[in-house]
């Protein structure tokens, strides 16, 4: 082969169980009237749709003009079975105008079969309600729906999609949202191509490894080569369904990822695509990312005001992140990593990583050493160290050494949170933190939590009608003042939150104020009177004091669980409530002190109810020190949070003397 072919290939490369439950035939048009008469999928009798049968093939070729090219088909046939499933084949794909050759979607085929009369039909895509669009300045997108969509309706859908950025198709996910009668996939890519392969999810694959001869023209000279072509099959995949406190479902589903790792001809090219995290740094120094967090500001005037006070390190810290983002405000984007600082100082608004630079820049200008630190949140899985790549990092914050050697770590843009408060879809066990000097080192986010408390105190006044007056004082400190705040955050008026305090804790609210709603700091705190109902019955008055609950009694209901627990972050509760008894009134009747643990999340709750001759003081202590649990301890798990749960029905029994 000639090295004009070689360079021409590698320079591309640079660029980017049983059988089915249904019997269907899988070929594209072969519909069976079994399959548009069937009303259920008797496996999963809650799924709108049914995916019958999904085929995603991605081939890497040798084509005689372009040199190496990626063709991807997707076939999909999909049972829709209820009203809400009628939007799902809706499809908009996006694709590149600035690569060479363009990248495209081409060979669009959509069919919909219903009944009608006791006869199957079926509805043809019409070519004019394929609509291709400008999506941005490098984008296009090609979008269409399925015609004449019904319940009851099955929908044959086929595309495919050509790029020459070649071996960048990551995770290929054989389990869909859905519920999948048969999933395959198969991988076709020349011998010269080698990737390094991990399966995830826990649901069986038939795997075939097959190859065949292959022949191109390329500069008017015959080009062999052989296709390894790698099939996986998998029947019958449940829909993957979330669970109450996952953060990244999608690392548990059925699926094969490959990362490209190297091109080699033999005897006259090889190329390696494995890289490391240091090498993953100098492309980060390289490309000038971690400058951005060292330059000069317009701000040098009010740090120097700043550093003048004599404030605190931390205050310092604070004064100097409230200058900035007075200066130039969040434009609410947080992903990203490379800072545009020149820009937003012109604007006036800024993403995350630029405002993470910028504070940054006038903390270095107030004497503090400060680094970025790289990392992946929570909601986008973990960093996989067998797909080593800048673009596996998603955010930015900071590390910030004070003058005195102390290390802090800060979210800049969440007000929410504060120093060495990281919001919890921070709290990741490896961050990378990029010094000026060159000094790169892994941080672990999630050990940098605080004590996270919550403490609640309430007094409590019934009367023998029943009526109860009310008051509850609840200070959050750290990552629970942070809840306390985000709880506010999510209604824009007071008045919304007042009505979903009253319908969650079955009281009125007569008067609520808040405190450090809208500071950065590690403190919040929310007091309300309200007045509330006992239940009366004849001379005994019947009173549970919880009305605020710190524990969901839903979370954990379902019998089985198929993944993992994972609690935003570490607790403590503290609970104190008085109640005053009425005059003319004795305790009949107290709840048992208890206390109970659960070793696997380092947790444990102890009760006690105290009684004097006017009041009843009950306490309860929550602590929860670990934030995972794996799946097989999921049964002891529900024993304990119902017996968390319980707590709050307890019931004091007053009897008129």
């Amino acid at each position: 082969m000639k090295k004009t072919i070689v360079l021409s290939l590698l320079s591309l490369l640079c660029l980017s169980a049983a059988a089915q439950s249904i019997k269907i035939n899988t070929k594209f048009g072969s519909v069976s009237d079994e399959e548009v008469n069937m009303t259920t999928y008797p496996a999963d009798t809650s799924a709108s749709v049914l995916i019958l049968h999904r085929h995603h093939e991605i081939e890497i070729y040798v084509d005689g003009k372009s040199g190496l090219m990626q063709r991807e088909t997707i076939v999909e046939r999909i049972k829709i079975l209820k009203e809400s499933g009628k939007d799902y084949p809706d499809y908009k794909i996006i694709y590149s105008v600035q690569t060479d050759p363009n990248e495209s979607v081409s060979e669009i085929k959509v069919t919909t079969w219903n009944m009608e009369g006791g006869k199957k039909v079926k509805s043809a895509l019409a070519r004019n309600m394929i609509f291709n669009e400008k999506y941005d300045e490098s984008h296009r997108s090609i979008s269409f729906s399925a015609p004449d969509v019904r319940v009851g309706s099955v929908v044959e859908v086929r595309y495919t999609f050509r790029t020459p950025r070649v071996g960048s198709f990551g995770t290929l996910y054989l389990q869909k949202y859905q519920p999948v009668n048969i999933s395959e996939l198969v991988v076709q890519y020349p011998e010269m191509i080698t990737f390094n392969k991990m399966t995830q999810g826990a649901f069986p694959v038939k795997s075939d490894r097959t190859s065949e001869g292959k022949m191109t023209m390329m500069d008017n000279n015959r080009y062999d080569y052989t296709s390894i072509k790698e099939s996986y099959v998998a029947y019958d995949v449940p829909a993957m369904k979330e669970e109450p406190f996952m953060y990244y479902p999608d690392k548990y589903r059925l699926a094969m990822d490959y990362e490209l790792s190297s091109f080699s001809i033999p005897g006259q090219v090889y190329k390696s695509y494995s890289t490391t995290w240091d090498a993953v740094d100098k492309i980060i120094y390289d490309d000038g990312i971690v400058k951005e967090f060292c330059r000069k500001t317009k701000f040098e005037d009010q740090v120097k005001a700043i550093v003048a006070q004599g404030l605190s390190e931390e205050e310092t810290i604070a004064a100097v992140r409230r200058v900035v983002l007075d200066a130039v405000r969040w434009d609410k984007t947080r992903t990203g990593i490379v800072p545009e600082t020149g820009k937003a100082t012109r604007e006036g608004e800024a993403d995350a990583p630029t405002l993470s630079a910028l504070v940054a820049c006038a903390l270095k200008e107030a004497g503090f050493t400060v680094s970025p630190v790289f990392y992946r949140p929570r909601t986008y899985g973990p960093l996989k160290d067998y797909h080593v790549a800048l673009s596996s990092y998603r955010a930015v914050l900071l590390k910030v050494v004070s003058p005195s050697g102390k290390v802090h770590f800060m979210d800049v843009v969440d007000n929410n949170a504060y120093l060495d408060v990281l919001p919890a879809n921070c709290l990741v066990d490896r961050g990378r933190s990029l010094a000026e000097t060159g000094l790169a080192a892994w941080e672990n986010l999630a050990a940098t939590q605080k004590k996270n408390l919550l403490n609640v105190v309430v007094n409590l006044t019934p009367h023998p009608d029943g009526e109860v007056e009310g008051k509850t004082s609840i200070v959050g400190y750290n990552l629970c003042s942070t809840r306390l705040k985000y709880n506010r955050d999510k209604f824009q008026e007071e008045e919304e939150y007042v009505e979903d305090l009253e319908k969650e804790e079955k009281i009125e609210v007569v008067s609520l104020s808040f405190k450090g709603q809208d500071e950065w700091s590690p403190e919040c705190s929310v007091d309300y009177s309200f007045t509330a109902r006992a239940d009366v019955a004849g001379d005994r008055i019947y009173l549970k004091p919880f009305f605020s609950r710190f524990h969901d009694a839903a979370a954990f209901r379902s019998q089985e669980r198929k993944f993992p627990v994972e609690f935003p972050y570490t607790e403590s509760i503290n609970i104190s409530c008085s109640v005053a008894i009425p005059q003319g009134y004795e305790v009949e009747s107290l709840p048992q002190s208890t206390a109970f643990s659960f070793p696997d999340l380092k947790s444990q709750a102890v009760v006690r109810w105290l009684q004097d001759a006017d009041m009843v003081v009950v306490r309860m202590q929550f602590k929860r020190d670990e934030s995972f649990l794996p799946v097989d301890k999921y049964g002891d798990l529900r024993l304990y949070w119902e017996q968390l749960c319980n707590i709050y029905d307890s019931t004091i029994v007053l009897k008129k003397i």
